[in-house]
């Protein structure tokens, strides 16, 4: 029912042009044309998230103990 989003990291020197808003844009547009109900930034509070409208959801974590 959704979409993950991960921003793995940059390169300096293509700061510049933006690639990571230009990838954010197209899965955001690819959510669109699919009909996704989530876009799901993950976990973290960069700035970048909110920019575009994110809101925080809670995370729980869960821990099985080895048999």
């Amino acid at each position: 029912t959704g979409i993950r989003y991960w921003n793995a990291g940059g390169e300096l020197a293509a700061r510049a042009l933006s690639p990571g808003i230009l990838l954010f844009a197209h899965g955001l547009q690819m959510a669109i044309t699919e009909r996704k109900q989530v876009f799901d930034f993950l976990r973290g509070n960069e700035s970048y998230k909110y920019e575009v409208g994110a809101t925080d959801v809670d995370v729980l974590m869960i821990t099985v103990p080895a048999a």
